[in-house]
């Protein structure tokens, strides 16, 4: 399921939790213009606790992003590596005092 993973390439397990969770990474990568891939995982089926998944994230939960060897399990998180991580527009305030409006 999950095999074609490689090291050096960004690889997003975005999953479909609630709408804003599964929103929140991919639109901070759009933002950004970083490719990734996206991983629909059926919660109905509990994929999040199949064997693939937890070699990802032992934890269960989702969603998660994959990039080169660390592993992201939280939303905003997320979101501030890929602003720091990678080239493109900054998307967090310059103003130091700012950024707790922005989470």
């Amino acid at each position: 399921m999950y095999h074609n993973i490689r090291p050096g390439f960004l690889r997003a397990l975005v999953v479909v939790l609630h709408f804003l969770v599964r929103r929140k990474p991919m639109l901070t990568l759009a933002e950004k213009g970083v490719a990734y891939q996206s991983h629909y995982l059926d919660l109905l089926q509990f994929d999040q606790h199949k064997p693939e998944y937890l070699a990802i994230n032992p934890d269960g939960t989702i969603p998660a992003m994959v990039h080169g060897s660390r592993v992201l399990t939280e939303s905003t998180p997320m979101m501030e590596y890929i602003d720091d991580e990678f080239p493109g527009p900054p998307l967090k305030p310059r103003d130091p005092a700012a950024p707790w409006r922005m989470r």
